[in-house]
């Protein structure tokens, strides 16, 4: 069995081992990454296809567990396509890390492409993935779900893919 943790407890369990053992935020999103990775190469194993990996990341932490996950299908061959939501001032500090790096690998790789969403025609690069992942609102999220995200994860909805999401579903109440 899976323990389930509530969002209060997930918060201390990183404010834990952030500030009272050190460990900087960037190693613990490149380690949730790398498993996410794993699991989900390991789930997805008897799909028909699995060749496109599309990606939604918000400005947030979450966000930056995103890019990290794309950037290890990415190095691991896969086709990838990332679309982030707000502009890159707005990204959080570990967020905007991740971002950097993907976006340098995006520019000597063939099998990455970034795309800052402006609007809802921006889904069409996601829209034959094989697998679509939810990085774009995480456990930190309160209140009603709002504009643009009402309407990027009803369209997502729509996809037919293997869908996860990364900490919790967009528009889930923690």
């Amino acid at each position: 069995m899976i323990p389930l943790f509530s969002t209060n407890q997930v918060r201390e369990i990183d404010d834990y081992a952030i500030n009272k053992l050190g460990l900087p935020g960037l190693v613990l999103m490149e380690n949730a990454a790398l498993q996410i990775f794993n699991i989900i190469l390991e789930k997805t194993r008897e799909l028909p296809n699995r060749n496109k990996i599309g990606f939604i990341c918000g400005k947030g932490n979450n966000g930056g567990d995103g890019f990290a996950v794309a950037r290890q299908f990415a190095n691991y061959g896969f086709n990838v396509c990332v679309i982030y939501t707000g502009s890159e001032d707005e990204l959080s500090a570990d967020c905007k890390i991740n971002f950097n790096v993907l976006e340098t690998i995006a520019k000597e790789s063939e099998n990455i492409l970034l795309k800052k969403y402006s609007s809802l025609k921006d889904l069409r690069y996601i829209a034959d993935c094989d697998i679509i992942f939810d990085a774009l609102l995480g456990s930190g999220t309160k209140g009603s779900l709002k504009e643009p995200y009402i309407t990027i994860i009803e369209n997502i909805n729509k996809v037919d893919a293997f869908k996860v999401a990364i900490d919790i579903p967009t528009g889930l109440n923690a």
